[in-house]
């Protein structure tokens, strides 16, 4: 089975912590794994025996290097990081150097999806950056998504275990199609699964807890990408079992892999060096056009010649699957490519050969909120959650700051099945008619909807079990489900009516999300707004316990972060 390292499954968090990483380190010419373990404490995105900064460090040291929970943890960072193609090994396996195509991550920062989603089709096993255990030729990602178009667009996580992530050659149709139709005889038959699983443990020498925690990043990654969703189906002793169903953005994925050509390092071998150098620079471009990136003229007419010199080889003229970073040597693409660690890398200097739209982009965007002394009337939509505000109010002697902190904290582990409900009960406490969407149903992409005659909004929600503080993909999100109700036009809206976001915490890095939320009013004339958990409660508070009202215009046009303001 395919090991794939696990530094956990939030992938916000593991892009996030590679800026960190690149910001801190990129001036040296290489690094290493304590390098890693003293930006995380410094930069507090790491703690160690309940403790953050020096002191977590020192807590975490070990002399048996092995048992250093930091140490270890930032190994498995690394390990990710360069299965991405984002570092590379320099001169030993612990010691790194930040690559070209990792540069390229930072300059697309503020909405990293695109460029994440090339460096995942991009994982290729063999080759020749990893030293992995086993005889596996594959592409993960891709023969994932091929096996759920096989399987009626759905796999569950112990059939990725038996099916894709153990499939010796997925270039080989009749391996594959061996694995789909065994699959397919064991679908629904838990115990037939069981001994499936067994069997594979036992061949590869690890345990099933151990091979379930292997499928944590990829299956992470797929629903990251909103390549999958869950969804919950009975077997054969009518046992409920979880399985990912393929989105429409997933089959979009299928599309391209299938229109693709599917190059491997292996298949660049005894090709004439001067062709494969044009097709190693074809790839990696074609792979940054994908990403948003815009090629300029002298590397264009470069591009041009290397593809009239690759004419035999690429004759069909189909879009390269192929990333150089994440397959060949680091010796030989530093011989074609910029080097990037140990310089002070700006904008300008690592992008004098592909350059991005760029825009001004503004201070923070915040809109305010006001709330108002005139009485509002409470509309009782759920009397035992406004019994709660007043019962908070009478023992903090009516002072909302208290009250706000303690239903806050009250909240700070809530799932979805729980936090949904509770934000759309909330809106509608302030006078909304909030509808939260069923699950399941693809005509409702949004979470909730505030329903109007002329100003409905979508609202993109995100429980604090999903994330502690609101993302990028987030917002994303919340321009989907604006485009598709000024689409579909299933409820009322304009085109100035905000989209909202509302989410447990603001975003940790401010500037991104502002940054995007920016490109999407310039690019599409659309309003984002973000609302976090505390700023709901104010305004919530205020009109339970103070029965006063809010500016409902300035929420209907919110564009940016919120900011409630008592007139």
């Amino acid at each position: 089975m395919l090991r794939f390292p696990n530094p956990g499954s939030n992938i916000d968090s593991i892009v996030r912590i590679y800026k960190e990483l690149f910001l801190e380190l990129n001036n040296k010419s290489s690094f290493h794994l304590d390098d890693i373990s003293e930006t995380l404490v410094k930069r507090n995105l790491a703690t160690s025996c309940g403790y953050m900064g020096k002191e977590a460090l020192s807590r975490s040291t070990r002399s048996d290097r092995s048992r250093d929970p930091l140490y270890n943890q930032s190994k498995m960072y690394s390990e990710i990081y360069k299965i991405l193609g984002w570092i590379h090994p320099k001169k030993s396996a612990l010691n790194f150097k930040f690559t070209y195509l990792g540069a390229h991550v930072i300059e697309s920062i503020q909405d990293p999806f695109s460029i994440f989603k090339e460096s995942v089709l991009g994982i290729s096993y063999p080759n020749e950056i990893l030293d992995v255990r086993g005889e596996l030729r594959l592409r993960p990602f891709s023969t994932i998504l091929r096996t759920m178009n096989a399987l009626d667009n759905r796999i569950c996580r112990d059939e990725i275990i038996i099916g894709p992530l153990s499939l010796e050659d997925d270039r080989d149709e009749i391996l594959f199609t061996n694995m789909i139709e065994e699959i397919k005889h064991i679908r629904g038959k838990i115990f037939s699964l069981i001994n499936k699983l067994n069997d594979v443990s036992e061949k590869r020498n690890i345990s099933i807890n151990t091979m379930r925690n292997y499928t944590r990043f990829p299956i992470g990654v797929l629903k990251w990408m909103d390549w999958v969703t869950d969804i919950r189906q009975r077997d054969v002793y009518n046992r409920s079992m979880i399985f990912l169903l393929l989105t429409e953005k997933g089959k979009e994925i299928n599309h391209f892999i299938d229109l693709s050509k599917d190059l491997r390092a292996s298949d660049l071998k005894g090709i004439d060096e001067y062709i494969k150098t044009a097709i190693v620079r074809i790839a990696f471009y074609e792979m940054l056009e994908r990403a948003g990136f815009v090629i300029n003229e002298e590397i264009n007419n470069q591009i041009k010649a290397d593809k009239l010199n690759a004419a035999n080889v690429l004759a069909d003229n189909k879009p390269l699957l192929f990333s150089p970073f994440q397959e060949l040597h680091p010796s030989y693409l530093s011989s074609i490519f910029p080097e990037v660690s140990g310089k002070k890398i700006s904008k300008n200097d690592f992008l004098k050969q592909v350059n991005k739209n760029k825009i001004k982009i503004p201070t923070i965007l915040t809109s305010k909120v006001t709330i108002t002394r005139s009485k509002n009337k409470i509309i009782r939509y759920d009397n035992k959650l406004i019994k709660s505000f007043k019962e908070s109010a009478n023992k903090f002697n009516n002072i909302t700051s208290k009250v706000v902190k303690e239903k806050y904290s009250l909240y700070e582990r809530t799932n979805k099945k729980k936090f949904y409900p509770l934000v759309s009960n909330l809106f509608k406490i302030l006078g909304y008619y909030c509808k939260l969407s069923r699950s399941g149903v693809n005509y409702q992409r949004w979470d909730a909807i505030i329903i109007d005659d002329v100003n409905s909004i979508p609202i993109e929600i995100k429980s604090p079990g999903e994330e502690i503080f609101i993302s990028v993909k987030a917002v994303r999100q919340a321009l989907e489900n604006k485009i598709i109700l000024l689409s579909r036009k299933q409820f009322a809206t304009q085109q100035q009516t905000t989209s909202l976001v509302v989410g447990y915490n603001l975003p940790n890095d401010r500037s991104e999300v502002n940054t995007l939320i920016y490109d999407i009013y310039n690019a599409f004339n659309i309003v984002i707004g973000i609302i976090d958990f505390k700023s709901l409660l104010h305004i919530v508070a205020k009109t339970i316990n103070e029965g006063k009202n809010h500016n409902k215009d300035e929420l209907i046009h919110l564009l940016g972060f919120i900011d409630v303001s008592d007139s």
